[in-house]
């Protein structure tokens, strides 16, 4: 195998591809005060939604047509407060918005149509803790299976070392339809939850462990309809697992399950491996157990692989932690909804990552059964980061899956370049010639037919831009 270390310069004419794109920004732009908070809803029947909120203002709905055109802006009857958390949930042309305002605790709910058409539903929403959960401390989830919205709390209960889940189906009213209980084994003093996922008939929860024989990491599969619980564990030892998590595939109902893997010797110096295996949806191993020694060499802080498979992902795996929070917690999951027109679930990072230390960019690409086909790195050795590692969106369209990253040549001029893998299983990079002043926030990246929409901003304005894939 070869290992190569580049350095990438203007990309905007060397081109690896054999497809080109077609590139449109918004007509008409928008002032915010935090381009960072806006949140992005596209492909709504040829109409995109960008929501802006501004503390203690209210929140702004900014409506596009399908050629970005900028059509009105509608306002939701609420403040935004200083504490709070933001989650949509989208639909064939609807979507819920909803806020969790900490303290006092109370969710903030309202139903939105593709033309900004908007019914507030916090009301039905709290009478759930009442009637179906019967307890209000716990957080509530939102889910989108198959068109059918779900609500998921679950609750610590400490007597029982066990965490009990309660999951309602909800109609478009939040009127509860069928509710039931589950339960899995948890202990708050040396268990984390890193991912609760719900997908056809089951539960998957994703915990790791630490405790005097040493670390693990366990997946676990809760059947909805009778409790079942079956668990399938990867003892790592001394080694600790750095934001573990899983994914998906709906084609072939495996589960691709990864985790950074990090030991300190006795001469304090950190040894990173990375975790991957594959198993099929009753969790029995379909590709073995593979550590990867040698994704953190070279001053990598950053590691993108792309892995062959039904359909093919692009994983990121780095060397910094997430911002723990109580052992008891459940990190943002993956999005997945029609609004993103992809049959894999798309990982982006939760805004509480920060970088220090080593500053490359690795690119792996590895086959079905994870062995390396080709393998390179950008050094960022010099004054300007040349490929920033975050944000990043990914997306598929057709048969291929495509990353998105952006590329600085200067301090203040940059551009995005598109990672795909080609049909020999090797790297393909491909620059955009993008507005080199904008930045791009690629972590709301949306996918829909051959296209992508991706927010802007400059300043204090914001719009949209689409690039459409030709072959």
């Amino acid at each position: 195998m070869k290992r190569s270390v580049i350095i990438f310069v203007l990309l905007f004419f060397l081109f690896s591809n054999c497809y080109s794109q077609s590139i449109q920004y918004s007509k008409g732009n928008i002032k915010v005060d935090d381009p960072a908070q806006a949140q992005l809803v596209s492909n709504l029947q040829g109409y995109n939604h960008l929501i802006t909120f501004s503390y203690n203002k209210k929140p702004i709905i900014h409506i596009f047509d399908d050629h970005l055109r900028l059509l009105e802006q509608r306002q939701l009857d609420f403040l935004i407060r200083k504490d709070c958390d933001v989650k949509i949930v989208s639909f064939a042309g609807y979507y819920y918005l909803t806020i969790h305002i900490f303290q006092p605790s109370f969710y903030e709910v309202w139903k939105v149509d593709k033309e900004g058409r908007s019914v507030r539903l916090s009301k039905e929403c709290m009478a759930l803790f009442d009637t179906v959960f019967k307890d209000r401390s716990p957080a509530l989830q939102l889910v989108n299976i198959n068109g059918k919205l779900f609500a998921l709390a679950q609750t610590y209960i400490d007597s029982l070392k066990a965490i009990r889940c309660k999951l309602a189906r909800l109609d478009d009213q939040f009127a509860a339809l069928k509710a039931m209980t589950l339960g899995y084994p948890f202990d708050n003093e040396t268990d984390f939850l890193q991912q609760v996922s719900l997908w056809e008939n089951a539960l998957f929860v994703l915990k790791s462990s630490r405790d005097n024989p040493g670390n693990s990491l366990s997946l676990m599969k809760v059947e909805l309809d009778t409790g079942d619980i079956t668990t399938t564990s990867f003892d790592t030892g001394f080694q600790t697992n750095w934001n573990p998590g899983f994914l998906f595939s709906p084609i072939d109902s495996t589960l691709l399950v990864y985790s950074t893997i990090i030991q300190t010797d006795i001469n304090r110096r950190v040894r990173r491996n990375v975790l991957i295996s594959r198993l099929d949806n009753q969790l029995k191993e379909r590709t073995p157990v593979t550590v990867l020694k040698h994704q953190f060499t070279q001053n990598t802080a950053s590691n993108f692989l792309f892995i062959k498979g039904r359909p093919s992902v692009w994983l990121n795996v780095n060397t910094n932690r997430r911002v723990q929070g109580p052992a008891f917690r459940i990190n943002p999951t993956p999005r997945i909804g029609s609004a993103i027109a992809t049959p894999y679930m798309i990982y982006t990072y939760p805004n509480d990552y920060y970088y220090k230390g080593p500053t490359g960019v690795r690119f792996t690409v590895m086959d079905t059964q994870f062995k390396t086909r080709a393998d390179t790195l950008v050094a960022n050795d010099k004054k300007v980061i040349e490929v920033q590692s975050y944000p990043f969106g990914q997306f598929t369209i057709g048969d291929r899956v495509y990353l998105v990253l952006t590329q600085n040549f200067t301090a203040k001029r940059k551009g995005l370049i598109i990672f795909s893998s080609d049909d020999n299983g090797k790297l393909a990079e491909k620059g955009l010639p993008v507005f080199d002043k904008y930045d791009y926030l690629l972590s709301q990246l949306q996918a829909f037919d051959n296209s992508f929409i991706v927010p802007y901003s400059y300043k204090k304005e914001m719009g949209l831009m689409k690039v459409t894939l030709k072959d």
